[in-house]
């Protein structure tokens, strides 16, 4: 009986461009089987599928913590509850470069720290991260960890930061960073510099202002803390300038002017702050990490307590 020939074989080269051609969400069961084929593919497929991770309580629980554990006691030893990390997923984490959290509680921060090697950045190569944590519309509710951060833990490198909400940045100091680059702040209040852990050094710092006609009132209080806080990290002005980005340029006038009379202070390409208004032309770049500028638009409608809400930049 003449013996059949052998299925085409395709090059290992066009096996990979069709594993990186596919997304890390839509095509995540095709990916999952791939890491099942061999070394090789599992490399190429997790490099897709880890490139990016969204990190809920469920989630982290699933990846650091071992099965059907009270997370209370959690709270008191996390390393005794901790999920050994195989080198390969290790290896897996260092191919994640954007990392969002949403929603964790302090026993989920203190996992992160339990599973970090000394030293060593638990996401080594992460470049944008994403931190949305309050409970409904408000921040207030938002619980910090009782702990302090040990001394040889970075959870992340060198990255670009995304905050929802001025508050909630607070949690940013439990989950230590070597170095900020671009940090943008959304739907801001009002900064509070002696409440909130800020960067020291950045390479960009905006904050996405709420309620423009809110800020034109109260702009010369603004500008003064802001000169404050920078006088007392960066007296002698080596930092880029921070940035209040305005959601529409109605009250650009009323902002300016209000700063020239009582402060003398006239806009210029060298100012420590700056202020960029937007206006139906899109000045203001939006957010590196997210893409946003607003989340609600001017004159935009939105369900607010169950009813439909105009949402008015001024």
């Amino acid at each position: 009986m003449p013996q059949q020939p052998s299925p085409p074989t395709l090059p290992f080269e066009l096996v990979q461009e069709i594993i990186q051609s596919l997304n890390g969400e839509d095509d995540r069961p095709t990916l999952l089987s791939f890491l099942r084929v061999s070394k090789a593919c599992w490399e190429t497929a997790a490099h897709v599928l880890y490139r990016t991770i969204l990190l809920t309580k469920d989630r982290t629980e699933r990846l650091f913590l071992t099965g059907g554990e009270d997370m209370a006691v959690v709270t008191e030893s996390p390393e005794s509850r901790l999920v050994h990390l195989s080198p390969r997923t290790r290896r897996a984490l260092s191919f994640i470069e954007r990392v969002e959290l949403k929603d964790i509680e302090p026993e989920h921060i203190y996992l992160l720290w339990a599973a970090t090697t000394p030293d060593t950045p638990l996401f080594p190569n992460a470049r944008q991260v994403c931190l949305r944590h309050f409970r409904g519309r408000w921040p207030n509710a938002c619980q910090y960890p009782q702990k302090d951060v040990p001394q040889d833990v970075d959870i992340f490198g060198h990255i670009d930061l995304c905050v929802e909400m001025e508050l909630a940045f607070r949690y940013i100091e439990y989950l230590p960073v070597q170095k900020y680059k671009r940090v943008s702040i959304h739907n801001v209040w009002s900064p509070r510099f002696s409440m909130t852990p800020y960067p020291d050094e950045w390479e960009e710092l905006r904050w996405f202002e709420f309620y423009a006609q809110t800020f034109a009132s109260k702009v010369v209080q603004r500008f003064d803390e802001a000169e404050a806080f920078l006088d007392d990290i960066d007296p002698d002005g080596k930092l880029p300038p921070l940035t209040y980005v305005v959601p529409t340029d109605e009250w650009e006038d009323l902002t300016l002017g209000s700063l020239s009379k009582e402060r003398g202070w006239v806009p210029s390409p060298t100012s420590r702050i700056q202020f960029t208004f937007d206006s139906a032309d899109w000045r203001a770049p939006p957010c590196v990490v997210c893409g946003k500028k607003f989340d609600w638009p001017q004159d935009t409608v939105v369900s607010y307590k169950g009813a439909p809400h105009t949402f008015r930049a001024g």
